[in-house]
């Protein structure tokens, strides 16, 4: 009798995978793998933009507080007709502060020292929200009335602004934003 195996498909089972079932198998996980890595940086990319807009809703309140610190005369006269009123805060959202503009600093003395007061404590490269404030257009039912007790704003809250590697801003095309009414009272 013959001591070597048997030529028959059966029993050739029992000597495992050949080298080319491996390298098959070896190929397709390599792709399943290579695909789910693909993913990876989306999915970074996507929990930082949540974790922004998270920070957006949550500025509402210090959005309120800083407006009403400024005094409704100054929000009312700096958000007449087509003029903005831009607020800036750091990537965090832990304080929400004034950024006056060229034309708000020669017409008012306060917008000078705020503007001092505001490089030293957040510096341009840190400014990561830009916040615009306006009235609401005319014919609009959140119009401004002077006979009433409060002032109607739309916010606009755009992010990024500035980062610390474009300090002169991302253009607004390609940022993200999130818009809300708010009211301040006299």
């Amino acid at each position: 009798m013959n001591d070597l195996p048997s030529q028959n498909p059966i029993n050739r089972s029992n000597f495992g995978f050949t080298l080319l079932e491996v390298i098959i198998a070896l190929s397709v996980f390599g792709f399943l793998i290579g695909g789910l890595l693909a993913l990876l940086p989306w999915g970074v990319e996507g929990a930082g933009n949540v974790r922004d807009r998270n920070v957006a809703y949550g500025m509402t309140d210090a959005i309120q507080v800083e407006l009403e610190l400024m005094g409704f005369g100054l929000v009312e006269s700096l958000t007449d007709e087509d003029t903005v009123i831009h607020l800036v805060a750091p990537s965090d959202g832990r304080e929400v502060r004034w950024e006056p503009n060229a034309n708000q600093i020669s017409e008012f003395p306060i917008a000078k020292d705020q503007l001092e007061e505001m490089d030293k404590e957040l510096p341009t490269g840190q400014r990561y929200f830009l916040i615009r404030c306006s009235q609401f257009p005319e014919d609009n039912r959140h119009e401004h009335d002077p006979s009433n007790g409060y002032l109607g704003l739309q916010v606009d809250v755009q992010w990024p602004y500035k980062t610390l590697d474009a300090e002169d801003g991302v253009e607004e095309r390609i940022r993200s934003h999130f818009q809300f009414p708010l009211a301040i009272t006299r």
